[in-house]
């Protein structure tokens, strides 16, 4: 038990230094784009800003604004399930979309 505690902070303090790391390198990209354009935010530099598009991207898709998206069946539909069954969806029936669980399955 012991040991799985210890990994797991190891693996929180690899990521935290990795992170600060990124942190790091953004911050500096961001600067060399603004000081190329004078210290102003231009609609130029922030199309060079290709790292930070990236970075925020990403953290929309970690940490979503929204964690469910909610809609209505517009027509019948048939599922198929893993285990080889199927069941319909009627018109009109809610379906709730788990966007969290969706933006971090591998």
């Amino acid at each position: 038990m012991k040991e799985k505690l210890e990994e797991k902070e190891r693996k929180r303090k690899l990521a935290a230094q990795k992170s600060s790391d990124l942190v790091r390198g953004l911050r500096k990209k961001v600067d060399n784009v603004l000081k190329k354009y004078g210290g102003e935010l231009t609609f130029d530099g922030l199309q060079e800003m290709t790292y930070l598009d990236m970075a925020v991207n990403e953290s929309l898709r970690l940490y979503p604004p929204g964690t469910v998206l909610l809609k209505k069946c517009s027509k019948p539909f048939r599922l198929e399930t893993p285990s080889g069954g199927s069941f319909e969806l009627e018109a009109g029936t809610p379906v709730a979309v788990p966007l969290f669980a969706i933006h971090r399955d591998p």
